[in-house]
C-alpha cells in the first residue's frame, strides 16, 4: 500500500489484537491490494490530500485461512463472509478505510468522534444555543 503512496496510514488491527477476534490473526502489519485497486486507493489519497485529508487502512487483502478462522467465531454474513463464497477481501480488492483528518485525534471509545489536538487549552463554554447565530 505504501508503496502506492506511503502518505496512506496503515493501523492493521487484525496483526494486533484490538479487533473482534482478540487475537492477532496476521503476522504482521501490512496491507496488500491488487494493482489496480490500490492504483485507484492512492489515487483517492491524492485527492483527499488537497483537502487536507488522508487514508488510514484497517485491512486490505485477507487471506481464505483468516476467513474461515472469523466465521467460526462468527457465523454471520451481514459482519462475516461464509469462505466457503469467499469475500472481496480474499480477492485483493476491498479494503477497510477510515479518513485522517488533519489536527485532529480519535477518542478511543468512540471511534466517530475526534477531538482537535489542542482541546485542553480551550476553556469550558455555557453558551446559550438560542443566543448564537
Amino acid at each position: 500500500m505504501t508503496s502506492v503512496n506511503r502518505r496512506i496510514r496503515l493501523d492493521i488491527r487484525y496483526a494486533t489484537t484490538n479487533n473482534f477476534t482478540g487475537q492477532a490473526v496476521y503476522p504482521s502489519a501490512k496491507a496488500y491490494l491488487r494493482k489496480t485497486v490500490a492504483a485507484k486507493l492512492g489515487a483517492v489519497q491524492t485527492d483527499l490530500e488537497s483537502q487536507g485529508l488522508g487514508l488510514k487502512v484497517w485491512d486490505a487483502y485477507r487471506p481464505l485461512a483468516v476467513q474461515k478462522k472469523f466465521w467460526a467465531i462468527m457465523p454471520d454474513e451481514r459482519y462475516v463472509a461464509d469462505p466457503a463464497k469467499g469475500s472481496r477481501h480474499n480477492r485483493g480488492s476491498a479494503v477497510d478505510v477510515t479518513l485522517v483528518r488533519h489536527g485532529f485525534v480519535p477518542f478511543p471509545t468512540e471511534w466517530w468522534h475526534f477531538d482537535d489536538a489542542d482541546w485542553a487549552s480551550y476553556d469550558l463554554l455555557d453558551i446559550d444555543l438560542t443566543t448564537l447565530p
